[in-house]
Order: C-alpha cells, then structure tokens, then sequence
C-alpha cells in the first residue's frame, strides 16, 4: 500500500514538473554555501503564478493561478499547508498545489495583504482595513475636517469563517501615536499600518505596528494590551534597551515580520527608517518581560549598509540560520540566508530593473524530501523515514567538528549537468544535495536504498555521480559498489555536495570525416560530413569560432543524412565544429572538435577596367587589398583560359604591379590571387584588355631652355619632354631659322637631353627635336630660339682695370682687381656645363683695389668659368679649384 501511495505522489509531481519552466532564472544567486534545506517561497515577478524556486535561482515548480496578478506572501503556515494573498483575498493550498480553502475579512473589511495565520484549530488570524471620516483639525494643529483614516483590524474566523474575535487599533491606540514622519494633515492618513501579528504563548498575541514603531503583546481573552515595546521614535515604549544604541538611536524603526522564537527571544526585520543613518538588519532580542528590559543578543546587517525603506521579513531555519528577504532597496539585494555567525550560506540578487521586489521569503521543503540531523560522532545515520523518503543514509568513519546535516532529494534532474569525462545521460531523474555546517572534515559512504527508489531498472548498471556545487561544476563518477542482497548503491564519500545516479553513456560518438581537421583552403561554401552512427536517429551539429563553443554559429538538428552544407562562412575564418548522436530520449556525448579554415578573400580588381582599350605597353595593374594577406600572385595571359601564361609571379606585396607587355593591339587577360603562409584566395575575376595599336611616334614638346632665351652660355644641356612608346630622338641646331644647314646634330639619342659645345659667343640659334622608333620619325617639334652670350675680356688700359690677381686661402678664394673704378662688381662662377654655382658681389671707392670672395668648401675639384661684370664690360676666365 505505501509504495501504491508513494508512486501516485511521484505521478502527481511528474506532471508538475512537466508544468514547470526551470530555464528561466528568477533571481541571481550570487554565493551558495550549505544553506538549510527547501525551496525559496517568493512573491511570485510573473503575474497569474504561484512558484518555488531553489537554489540556483531557477523555478522548478509553478502553477497557474485564477487571476492574472502578482501573488503575495505566499508562506508556509505552522500546520503545513500553505497560503497565498491575491485579488484581496487569502487561498489555502496544500503541498501538491492543490486548492483547499479561502479566507477574507468579515464586516466590510478590505482584507490586508501583509499576513495570515491559520491556526491549529482550524481559525484564521487576518488583518482587516478599516477606513473613517476624521475631523482631524479638533485632533492636530492644520488636521483636515474630512481625513480619511486609514486604521487596522485583526480578525479571528472560524472554520465555518464566522468572526468569533475582532480588535480594532483605533479603540486602543491614539491616533497621535503616529511616529513624526507619519504627516497628520493629509487627507488620507495611514497612522498605524499593522503588518504582522503572531501567536504568542498562553493564547496571546503579539503585532506590529509599522507606523508607531511599536511592538504590542495583546490579551486575546480580554482585548486589553499587555505590553508596548518600540524603538527610540516609540511614544509609548515601556521597556529599557539595555544594549542596541547606534549613534545616539537606540531600538528598532518601521519594523516588519516580527517572531516569538522557542527559547522566548523576539527576532525580527529592522527597516531602521528613522535611525539619523539609516540602514536595515535582522535583529534578536532577549525580553525580560517583567522587569521590562530587552537585550540585543544576535543581529545581521550587510556590508556595505542596506537600507530598505519598504518591506522585508525574516525566518529562523531549522539549522539555525536565519533567512532574510531584504525588501525594497537600491542595492538590488533579494535574500540572504546567514549563519549566527554571520558568513552567508545563500546570497540572492536581483539585476533585472523591471523585475520587482518580493514582500517576503520563506525557506520550505514543500515538493521534496529532506532531513536535518545533528551529527557529533561518527556512526550511521539515515536520513529517510515515513515522512522523509530521501532514500539516503550517511556512514560517518571520521570527522572534524559537529553540526547539522542535510539530505535533500529532488524529483527532478539537475541544472547544467556535465561531466569531466562523459556526461552521465541515462539518470534516474532525481538529484540529492547533502549540506553541513559545522564539519570540516569527514570521510564515510554514502547509501542509497533501492527499495526506496521506485523504479529503478538494471541497479547494478547505475554509478553515483557527484559534484561539490550544487546547480554548477563537472560531475565526477564515484567508484560505486551495488549490494544486491542488501538492496543499496553506495559509494565512499569525503565531501558534501550534489548527487546523482547515472548509468554511464553507451552511445557512439559521430566520427568526422570532411573536410579534415586542421584542413586550410576550404571554400566559404562547404559539406561537413561524418560517419553514420549505428542506430542513431538524427544528430546535432554545432559549429563555433572557438574550441571551447562558448562563440556558436551554429547549432542545428540534423535528421536522416550525414552531412550539412552551409553556404556563407566569411572568408579567412577558423571554425570548430562538433556532433552528438540522438538516440530518442538519449544522445552521445560530443566528438572531439575539428577545424578547418576557409579561403581568403579573392582580390577585387581595380585598373585596368574590363574591356579597356589602348592599354600601355609599359603599364600598371592594380587591385583592393584583402584582410589576412601578406602577398600575392599575378597571372597575364593571351588565353581566357590561361594556358597560356606570360606572366606569373608570386610574392608581391604591394597592390601595384608594374608590367611590360610584348606585343601591340593584343588582348590579354589578368587574374590575382591572395596568399600568406598557409592559405589563400580562389583566383579573382578575370579581366581582360586590350593594348594600344603601334603608330608613328608623336612630336616632342621642348623644355629647356625657354624660348627666346638670352645670353646663353656657348656650351650646355638642351632638355625636352618624353615621348611614350620612342627608341630614340634626333636634334639640330643652328643659325639658320630653317635649318638650310647645321651648325650641330645629335642622331639617335636614347635619353631626353643633348649637350652641345663649340658654339659662338653672341649669335643666334635655332635648335629643334624629333622622336623616333620602329615605324620612322615624327615631325619635327616647335622650333625655339636662343641667343649666345658676348664674348667676355679685359681691358688692360688704365682708365679702366689695371690687373686682376686671383688668392686661395682654406675654402676660401679671392679676386682682387687694382686700380678698379669706382662701382659695383659681380662675380659669377659656372661649371663646365655652364650652370650657375657662386656668385659673390663687391664695391670699388676712389680707384682702390676691391676684393670679391668665394667659399669653395661645397664644390667638387675641377675646372670652372667665372665672368665678372662691371658697369660696361664684363670680364671672363676660367679657374682651376682644388678642394
């Protein structure tokens, strides 16, 4: 009959679990550090649903609601079944979901969201809204005549929901009761704002009171109150806080979810809105009732300082923890399970703007089995029972330390399973967390009873697998011995952690065959292709840039065929791809990645443009240059096909390449390839053009010197313009305008100038060039006309220069002329091509010497012509410099 009993349960939770969305992640857990056993009781951030939630922030299980809002303090009540606040109204359910019963206030009462007790006997406590009409001027300075007072009732129903106990705030409190931020001149006045009331012993009751910073023990058989304890901002405070002042504040402020623990202590939520620096904690108290005292025993405030202006709750756990939900703050903290020492066994954050913040949070086992057992001695321990169907048991053999430990079992498989070596993908479906506090250091078995374990076929094929993080890791297969005749799976354990029974992967991997691992040059349109894989039904394929996939492209189902063609793979890419084979509700574990590397990008040409006509012989291709390389290869051919190639070189690493192409008006073609070491690009697209026809050679345009110049030197350099595609030029010169003779001819010259020499001083010349190459000679260029310079001498008579001497000195050189007539002197110094090198000036008074210098430092050795001018002669030579 138990069994019976215990697989419709586990039917019941299948079907909730296929219900469930445990991809999505509510909450951030941010530390996971052996917290107390159950799931996480929050208000619910997707409207229409209750949920729960574990510990690694994910719903495991939810279920839809009748109305589409928020749920709230949804809590565990002390009879075990469960509670939940929506469209103003409390709903009962038990640990299945399934809906029991509901409650609300009596007596035109709204009913208030911020607590229920059910009772063990069946009653109800819950907090009603009562609303008047105030004449609040008769009550404070600037009161409003008609303020609408905003005051709290507590209700008590039976189980038939008849009020048998009603108190009322406004019959026992005063309305001035109010802390000073609470405004008593507004139209709307919320003065108390009761969000909390608790059973406390001998029947009474204690409640807080938010807005009065006030706790109230109440008589239940009279109604009268027994006593009022507040903070520092408390106007009716009748207890000493013996320990608990904090920069000149002493006690609590705005305080929720307030507790009468077992030893009599009061724990409770702090908001400490009117502390001068505010800030928000979990506090315990030790309450010396009748000598009205109070000491702070225990408190946790974060750090840095939270402060929640809203909200909050607080829970004291089976193993001595204590949960706190944070409430309303700024610095996105959710929850915090902490130790009485302080160091927290679960931190929760929220870093979503939109997803809201949870009332309160409750800690509950609802929907698994779990145990708590303190642990001094070594010894065996079994942690199921009637109640607890862990179906796990702990041999201790040794141990450092004591404390509390915890078997967890849940009726699902785990988050982000993975395994070191190869993922345990046949698993019972179920995961059990062990937690501590307390022991440092252990060794022993864990047992698993299969009797206890529905359904568990082929035992003997099935390891224990375990991870130390709950929710993250590798799991590691433990050396596993199964026990036939006592009915166990077990294995030797020396840390707490995650578990799991997993028979070990006997699907065959998917062997890659193209193209080849490490393979370069592949085109960007490419076939993966693997081996079957026998009995696999289809297979997933995942492609990445990187070997460890955490950059995935790809990721697709393969069904009936073994290979997958995919068309755009960018150029010059490195990618990784791996496979699992399917096999119904099983797969593989993945292959070990390949890779393999696409082309480079093939060049994009630039000159000449297709088709392009009067291409140069001489002349230069060009083209884009393309991401990843480092040179290229150029192919010219006379055939589009290129079997025929004239030109075929690799290396070049500029995008120019300057070519001499044989033959006129033919058509060649042209194709680039991109490379480095160990890849390249397909060919470009060919281009083809076509070079220019052979014709006469076009007339040259003359350069130097200028038309019309004069005094020109008797010898020097004629320059002209190139002319393209010429063997060689001719040039004449003479006195003659048409050339009946020449004074000089140069023939076949092959450069674009021509030194001429010998010619007379002071005359007339005419000169003229023409280009010339296979097909003849042009015409004859533009003539230009030059007049020589006069002959240079000295006068020798006394009325003008009487002698001239030449001194070297170092670099520098002297011409001293005697007996000069007064005026200016000139001296320019030519080379022997006549260009113009120096030049220097002097001045001669009353018929003295003058002296003109020249630095020869920067000239070469050799033979130069000087000419100096005097106001009506000019004087020339030559001299001999040596440097």
């Amino acid at each position: 009959m138990r069994n019976i009993v215990f697989k419709l349960l586990i039917c019941v939770i299948l079907l909730f679990i296929l219900s469930s969305n445990r991809a999505q992640n509510e909450i951030t857990v941010v530390t996971l550090d052996n917290p107390a056993p159950g799931y996480l009781l929050m208000d619910s951030y997707q409207p229409g649903y209750i949920k729960m939630i574990d510990n690694s922030g994910i719903v495991v299980y939810k279920k839809k609601i009748e109305y589409n809002e928020s749920v709230r303090s949804f809590v565990e009540q002390s009879n075990g079944l469960f509670t939940y606040f929506v469209h103003n109204k409390f709903y009962v359910i038990n640990s299945e979901l399934v809906l029991l019963d509901s409650f609300t206030c009596k007596n035109g009462y709204e009913t208030d969201f911020h607590d229920f007790k059910l009772l063990n006997n069946n009653h109800a406590l819950l907090l009603g809204i009562k609303l008047d009409t105030v004449d609040m001027s008769v009550i404070v300075p600037g009161g409003n005549p008609e303020a609408i007072l905003r005051s709290s009732v507590i209700q008590e129903q039976d189980e038939n929901k008849n009020v048998v106990w009603e108190w009322k705030t406004l019959d026992h409190y005063l309305i001035t009761d109010a802390t000073n931020d609470v405004d008593l001149t507004n139209q709307q006045i919320e003065w108390v704002h009761t969000n909390c009331v608790q059973l406390d012993f001998y029947g009474n009751l204690l409640i807080s009171n938010r807005n009065i910073d006030e706790i109230t023990k109440i008589n239940k058989q009279t109604g009268n109150i027994i006593w009022r304890l507040g903070g520092m901002q408390c106007k009716n405070n009748q207890f000493t806080f013996l320990n608990d002042t904090i920069n000149g504040f002493w006690g609590f402020s705005h305080q929720h979810s307030v507790h009468r623990l077992s030893n009599g202590n009061l724990l409770l939520y702090d908001n400490g809105n009117l502390r001068p620096s505010p800030f928000s904690r979990a506090v315990e108290y030790e309450i010396d009732e009748t000598n009205k005292t109070i000491r702070k025993i225990w408190e946790y405030k974060a750090f840095p300082d939270v402060f929640s202006m809203f909200q909050g709750s607080v829970q004291r756990l089976p193993n001595g923890n204590t949960l706190i939900s944070w409430g309303t703050n700024t610095q996105q903290m959710v929850v915090n399970e902490v130790s009485p020492e302080g160091s927290r066994a679960i931190d929760i954050r929220n870093f979503e703007p939109n997803m809201g913040i949870s009332y309160m949070a409750m800690r509950s086992p609802i929907n698994m089995a779990s145990k708590l057992i303190l642990i001094e001695n070594k010894g065996n321990y079994n942690f199921f029972d009637d109640n607890n169907k862990t179906a796990v048991s702990l041999n201790i053999q040794s141990m450092i330390g004591s404390g509390f430990v915890s078997v967890e079992r849940h009726y699902y498989t785990p988050h982000n399973i993975s395994h070191e070596e190869s993922s345990p993908l046949t698993t019972y479906g179920h995961r059990w967390v062990l937690n501590n506090k307390g022991i440092s250091q252990f060794t022993g078995k864990i047992i698993f009873k299969l009797s206890e374990i529905d359904s568990l076929d082929s035992p003997e094929k099935y390891n224990i697998y375990w991870r130390k993080q709950e929710g993250s890791g590798n799991f590691t297969i433990l050396e596993t011995s199964y026990n036939k005749s006592l009915g166990t799976i077990e294995s030797y354990i020396s840390s707490f952690g995650e578990f799991i029974l997993g028979e070990p992967p006997k699907y065959i991997v998917p062997e890659h065959l193209s193209p080849e691992n490490n393979s370069k040059k592949n085109n960007v349109s490419l076939a993966l292709i693997w081996e079957q894989s026998a009995g696999a039904n289809s297979y997933r394929l995942q492609i990445s840039q990187n070997n460890i996939f955490s950059a995935i492209i790809i990721d697709t189902l393969i069904i009936g065929d073994t290979s997958f063609t995919y068309n755009t793979f960018p150029n010059n890419t490195t990618y990784y791809w791996r496979l699992k084979s399917l096999y119904d509700t099983n797969e593989s574990n993945w292959s070990n990645p390949w890779n393999f590397t696409t082309l480079l990008k093939s060049p994009l040409l630039i000159k000449p443009i297709n088709g392009e006509q009067d291409f140069p012989l001489s002349g230069f291709l060009e083209w884009y240059s393309v991401t990843g390389a480092t040179y290229y290869k150029i192919n010219i051919s006379e055939r589009s096909d290129f079997d025929s190639i004239i030109v075929d070189e690799t290396g070049i690493t500029d995008t120019i390449f300057s070519t001499v192409l044989p033959d006129y008006k033919r058509n060649y073609y042209f194709r680039v390839k991109a490379m480095n070491f160990d890849n390249e690009s397909l060919w470009s697209d060919t281009i083809s053009f076509t070079t220019i026809d052979k014709k006469m050679p076009s007339v040259p345009i003359l350069l130097y010197p200028p038309n019309d110049t004069i005094d020109m030197s008797t010898s020097g350099y004629l320059r002209w313009n190139p002319v393209i595609d010429v063997t060689s030029y001719n040039v004449e010169i003479s006195i003659y305008p048409d050339f009946l003779s020449y004074s000089l001819n140069g023939m076949n010259i092959d450069s674009t100038y021509f030194f001429y020499s010998g010619i007379d001083y002071n005359t007339i010349y005419y000169w003229h060039v023409a280009s010339v190459n296979e097909l003849g000679t042009s015409e004859w260029s533009d003539t230009w006309m030059f007049v020589t310079q006069k002959e240079l001498s000295v006068n020798n008579d006394n009325n003008n220069i009487n002698k001239l001497y030449v001194l070297s000195t170092g670099d520098i050189f002297t011409i001293i002329i005697r007996n000069c007539e007064p005026g200016s002197y000139l001296l320019k110094l030519y080379d022997v091509r006549g260009y113009s090198v120096k030049e220097s000036f002097g001045i001669c008074y009353d018929n003295d010497e003058v002296a003109i210098k020249i630095n020869k430092s920067d000239l070469n050795s050799g033979l130069y012509l000087y000419r100096l001018l005097i106001s009506h002669q000019i004087i020339t030579g030559k001299i001999f410099i040596q440097n």
